[in-house]
């Protein structure tokens, strides 16, 4: 329910451990390294700054590393560090990694300079016979190559819409135009004019925005010749490019091996040089600090004591006892812990922002919240299981580091919510195909829902999603309370809009509300009643300002009286109205689940409508071809739409009231990503 609980480190180590203790510390991949050198407050009294050099060399690491990352990655490779390699492997010459390098990367070059000319060439011959298409029939009239000394050509395009006035006007010169084809938004066009009216001719298309086009001189020629000259040089240079890529593509995969194992000894170097470059030196010793998950404490001692043989000194602090500066306490990782089936769900959590150390991480909760959300919004044992299967395919074909597998994950858990929804409800491919197990929703849209059913109308679907936006929202202020109180924010707690001040009115509101809808809409509770549920506690809200003044021991003037006054009444009409708008915008999620019967109710109806129209088979075969059509829309627009509304509540209706994202999160440094 919590992040994890992280420790901080210090440890002296003698100088000749250290390389040992640095492999020790790469393989257990639990420790994210701080370097000493940007703490504040802490004893490095007598030991020396050596990380520039080791950072040098890491930055040196890194550049040739991500180099041969491109080289590999243009041909499908994505390399990774073996299970079987240790930190030992770690030594190596860098200058000589870098010459294998440069002789790849030279050879790569002659290759893909070659392959630019080509392009280039590939795209000039396009043009003309772009060109050609255009121009075809107008050479065959023998009009572009003539060489009369009395005819003046303008070739060019101008705006469609300006065309028929251009042509008009031409017509006064004398002037012929001669339209050759349009490309969606202007006309191509060959005006012949005498040559002694060819300025009056230019000054009409120009105020015409005409921009010239000069024919090719492959257009110039025999239209036959050209065209099949042109096509036998593009399939020629295409043929050439394909070669040189299959010839580039062979340069990387025929030393895949090789180069695949020099960037593993360019990454594990860089690691090590990463970790050297935090540690503090003295004369016999080595000083360094990080941050460790608690859990892992045993494992780091062992590890520690096994590279030292037993000669070192460590110390492990809480974040609360690192330093008394606010500040310095929360700047303690952020290390989220939950199941790795909920991991689509903890990736919705990390886009919106990482939760502050000690906080509670909302991702169990978000698999709750999102699923009901979309569930209700596309329920349909059908169309759930389309959704369901291409997250399967989706799963099967990508490789687990995609980032769409993570997207693919959760399309399964979508699909599988809209099964279990669409069984209460009854619905299958937009049929009401079974009895529901809830309530008949279909025949509440189309007026025909049983009488004793308990759900009768759509004023009590919209009732349904009400109440489960109160619970949300609830629930967000109860996790704020949690959150405060383990991070001892006392003002917050009690005199925040979010603090039990402000959850209060919210409660008092809910009352009230339900109060109405019981009485008809047309009373309120009493004035006793209401004083007590949104009068005092709206009251005790002005507290606020001068309670935060007070813990600052600043001087109290008639400016900061009136500043307290104005931000009372701004927070009064924020949690008054924010309130409001935050659980009437749950009723989206019953808006949503109405729009999707309805438009399956209307594609079912236009069915009905050509089968009547369109007797036998034939009627038959487009009516089931128009629900086809209906479902794949539905399940592509409307699966769409219940994604990203389930994800908007969540983040602004809900993760508002807790989460507010400044954490940081836990990179410890390690061997391989999966460690950790």
């Amino acid at each position: 329910m919590f992040t994890e609980t992280m420790l901080r480190l210090f440890a002296i180590v003698s100088e000749r451990n250290g390389e040992q203790v640095t492999r020790a510390l790469l393989e257990l991949g639990v420790m994210q390294f701080i370097t000493i050198s940007t703490l504040e407050g802490e004893a490095a009294t007598g030991y020396r700054d050596a990380s520039s050099l080791s950072a040098d060399r890491a930055v040196q690491l890194g550049e040739l590393r991500k180099r041969l990352e491109s080289f590999l990655g243009s041909s499908g490779i994505v390399p990774r560090i073996p299970p079987a390699v240790t930190a030992e492997t770690a030594h190596f010459d860098i200058g000589e990694e870098r010459r294998r390098i440069d002789t790849l990367a030279s050879g790569l070059q002659g290759i893909r300079e070659r392959q630019r000319i080509i392009q280039n060439d590939i795209l000039k011959y396009s043009e003309i016979r772009r060109q050609i298409d255009l121009y075809g029939s107008s050479m065959t009239s023998g009009i572009l190559h003539t060489d009369s000394s009395f005819i003046s050509l303008l070739i060019g395009t101008l705006p469609l819409r300006q065309a028929a006035a251009v042509e008009e006007e031409l017509s006064r010169i004398p002037a012929v135009s001669l339209p050759i084809g349009d490309d969606g938004t202007r006309r191509h066009m060959i005006v012949i004019s005498m040559k002694r009216d060819r300025s009056r001719a230019e000054a009409v298309v120009s105020a015409a925005n005409w921009i010239p086009v000069e024919p090719a001189a492959e257009v110039r020629g025999a239209p036959g010749d050209a065209i099949e000259s042109v096509n036998t040089r593009l399939a020629a240079l295409r043929d050439e490019q394909d070669k040189l890529q299959v010839q580039s593509k062979a340069l990387i995969t025929d030393r895949r091996d090789e180069l695949v194992d020099s960037w593993v000894r360019l990454r594990l170097n860089e690691l090590y040089q990463n970790v050297q470059s935090t540690f503090r030196r003295s004369s016999h010793t080595l000083l360094f600090t990080g941050w460790i998950p608690a859990s892992k404490r045993h494992e780091t001692e062992q590890a520690v004591a096994a590279a030292t043989g037993g000669t070192y000194y460590l110390e492990w602090l809480s974040p609360e006892h690192v330093s008394d500066l606010r500040e310095e306490k929360y700047a303690a990782p952020v290390k989220l812990h939950n199941p790795r089936i909920f991991a689509p769900f903890q990736m919705l959590v990390t886009n919106f922002g990482i939760p502050e150390y000690g906080s509670i991480d909302p991702t169990p909760f978000v698999v709750i919240t999102y699923l009901t959300m979309f569930g209700l919004m596309f329920a349909d044992l059908g169309q759930g299981a389309v959704v369901l299967l291409l997250g399967i395919i989706g799963r099967l074909r990508l490789k687990k580091d995609s980032p769409y597998a993570k997207v693919s994950s959760l399309l399964i858990w979508c699909g599988a919510a809209s099964i279990v929804v669409g069984a209460l409800f009854g619905s299958l491919f937009g049929y009401a195909a079974t009895r529901p197990l809830w309530f008949d929703f279909h025949g509440i849209i189309s007026g025909h829902a049983h009488p004793s059913a308990g759900i009768r109308s759509i004023y009590d679907i919209l009732g349904i999603t009400v109440k489960f936006g109160i619970t949300v929202i609830c629930a967000g202020l109860l996790f704020n309370w949690i959150n405060l109180i383990r991070l001892r924010r006392w003002t917050e707690l009690i005199l925040d809009k979010g603090g039990l001040l402000g959850g209060w009115i919210y409660g008092g509101g809910v009352y009230c509300g339900w109060f109405m809808v019981m009485h008809g809409y047309r009373q309120l509770p009493g004035s006793a009643t209401l004083l007590l549920l949104l009068g005092i506690p709206a009251l005790l809200l002005i507290a606020h300002g001068p309670v935060h003044h007070a813990k600052k021991r600043h001087a109290v003037t008639a400016g900061n009286i009136a500043t307290w006054v104005m931000e009372w009444a701004v927070e009064l009409l924020e949690i008054f109205s924010g309130y409001l708008a935050n659980t009437l915008s749950f009723m989206r999620v019953a808006g949503l689940g109405i729009a999707h019967v309805s438009l399956m109710t209307a594609f079912f109806t236009m069915a009905d409508m050509v089968r009547c129209g369109v007797h036998g088979f034939s009627g038959t075969l487009a009516a089931t071809l128009l629900i086809i059509a209906g479902n794949v829309m539905v399940i592509a627009l409307e699966g769409l739409s219940a994604g990203i509304q389930a994800l908007r509540l969540n983040y602004y209706e809900f993760f508002t009231k807790f989460f507010h994202g400044m954490g940081k999160l836990f990179t410890p440094v390690a061997l391989r990503d999966n460690n950790h």
